[in-house]
């Protein structure tokens, strides 16, 4: 064989062994999982990233630093800790919110925002600011409801347990564990159930169930109603000794298992006070029992 022959057979060799060794490369390649994101790296969409350090993004717009949509039927953004807190947001905007939710949907039974505490507290708010709240609840509909307790402020399930429980340390004048107000003149606290409203003092001077009334506007302290149709109820009982500072109206029979003490003679009531007594009570009877509905 000439040199000539033997060179081109050497070539055609080295062509088809470079060649067969391209393939098995490029096949490698494409057989090779895509690497993750890694500490340095891009952001890698479609797939798990890994990091042993935290990431930062500052932006300096007027629109959010960072927007996830998701147009599926999952979440747009899922954030988990093993040993702190789940997500952590936050503002230095003395007129903003650390944490802003909203709910665009229909109606419906969704809300802006759910809580499950689990075996814990589902929500824990805090404040320390002179005249604010820790909570602050408002109901912005103008429309009146169709039916009482239907919407509100908020509303409360406690199962089998309290629905609401109050406590304070403030000053005994000036503060209360639950206080409540009505800006049209109704009721600030309404109670339904075996007790409507059931007080319990600790102290020697204390009140359970502690009422007054502006004089200048001729208001009523307590008014006890036996509403008409459910059953022989008693508008007033009392178990134990009874102070009345003030005047006392009882449009009724008074039955006493006990003695009556009185420093002045028994005088009959004028005929007018009693009239007036008696239209306000009707009056707010009549109040007390559309009030009485179902519960949502």
């Amino acid at each position: 064989m000439s040199d000539t022959t033997d060179k081109v057979s050497t070539s055609r060799r080295a062509l088809l062994v470079a060649g067969g060794t391209a393939a098995v490369g490029a096949a490698a390649v494409l057989a090779a999982p895509v690497a993750e994101a890694s500490n340095g790296s891009a952001l890698i969409l479609g797939t798990s990233n890994t990091a042993t350090a935290s990431t930062t993004l500052t932006d300096s717009s007027s629109t959010p630093a960072l927007n996830v949509t998701n147009n599926g039927a999952g979440a747009a953004a899922n954030f988990q800790a093993k040993n702190s807190n789940g997500f952590a947001g936050g503002t230095a905007a003395p007129n903003s919110y650390g944490l802003s939710a909203a709910n665009t949907g229909a109606t419906g039974s969704g809300a802006a925002m759910a809580a499950s505490g689990g075996n814990n507290t589902a929500i824990v708010a805090n404040s320390k600011g002179d005249l604010k709240y820790a909570l602050l609840v408002r109901h912005i509909g103008t429309a009146a409801p169709t039916q009482d307790g239907s919407s509100g402020g908020a509303y409360i399930d406690g199962a089998k347990r309290d629905g609401v429980v109050g406590v304070t340390a403030g000053a005994a004048i000036s503060t209360s564990g639950v206080t409540g107000y009505h800006d049209f003149g109704g009721a600030g606290v309404y109670g339904s159930g075996a007790y409507g409203v059931q007080g319990y003092s600790e102290t020697s001077t204390g009140a359970g169930v502690y009422a007054t009334a502006d004089d200048t506007n001729g208001g009523t302290g307590v008014v006890a109603l036996a509403c008409e149709g459910f059953g022989t109820a008693d508008a007033l009982e009392v178990t134990g000794v009874s102070k009345f500072f003030g005047n006392a109206t009882f449009n009724g029979n008074i039955t006493v298992t006990g003695t009556i003490f009185c420093d002045n003679p028994i005088a009959p009531v004028p005929a007018k006070a009693a009239h007036v007594a008696a239209a306000k009570i009707q009056r707010r009877a009549g109040r007390t029992a559309s009030k009485l509905r179902p519960t949502p």
